[in-house]
């Protein structure tokens, strides 16, 4: 568990937090941003949720690296929290996949760019230098260029957007198993599991259950 402050009254340059469940990808991100710009500072590193919220809120980083795919709530949630609480903060998001639907989500929310996760190591400098430059930031496959952003499209990324707990019950109500079924298998309560897929409909844009299926199919999520 991986939680790295620094004092609150530092420089006040380019000040980065970086959130990732992973610990290795953490360390590695940092080191990449610093071998290339010294003089930023990470202001923290996080490798939970709340934690990452807990530091923005003392540090008041003005860059946040955020996976989308963090234990407690997801990256998104993260990212929005962080836009809402810490003025003037730009996210980047990295992702495992960007699709035109996680795009158009990402700018809605007011996120200021996407990398993916494959090519973090040699495009999360320039990401940052282009979003500080009020640019916003794609790299929408490994091996391609930058670009701005495209907002029309479709499919939408589960594995991004929900956590692990949401996941797992969309692969039961894809599977044909009702709320009741589920809940039993999960040891939870009828009425969780109704918030969990009321969520995950919400997340995904969608309105039904055979949306729901269509999507898991796609994703291999069953």
């Amino acid at each position: 568990m991986t939680m790295i402050p620094i004092p609150a009254d530092g420089p006040r340059g380019v000040r980065i937090l970086i959130a990732n469940d992973q610990e290795l990808v953490l360390h590695g991100i940092a080191s990449v941003i610093l071998r290339a710009h010294p003089d930023w500072q990470i202001v923290g590193m996080a490798s939970k949720s709340l934690q990452a919220l807990e530091l923005a809120r003392s540090a008041a980083p003005n860059v946040a690296v955020v996976d989308l795919l963090m234990e407690e709530r997801t990256g998104l949630e993260v990212a929005t929290r962080l836009i809402a609480e810490v003025p003037g903060i730009r996210v980047l998001a990295v992702a495992g996949s960007a699709n035109e639907t996680l795009l158009r989500r990402l700018r809605r929310l007011g996120l200021r760019g996407c990398i993916v996760r494959q090519e973090a190591s040699t495009q999360i400098v320039m990401a940052i230098e282009m979003i500080l430059a009020g640019e916003p930031f794609l790299v929408p496959a490994p091996g391609t260029e930058p670009v701005a952003f495209n907002w029309s499209g479709d499919a939408a990324p589960a594995r991004d957007l929900l956590t692990a707990r949401e996941l797992t019950v969309m692969r039961l109500l894809a599977s044909g198993k009702t709320n009741k079924v589920a809940a039993a298998e999960l040891g939870l309560s009828v009425r969780t599991i109704e918030t969990h897929r009321a969520n995950i409909l919400a997340k995904l844009g969608i309105e039904s259950i055979g949306d729901l299926v269509r999507i898991a199919i796609r994703e291999n999520i069953v």
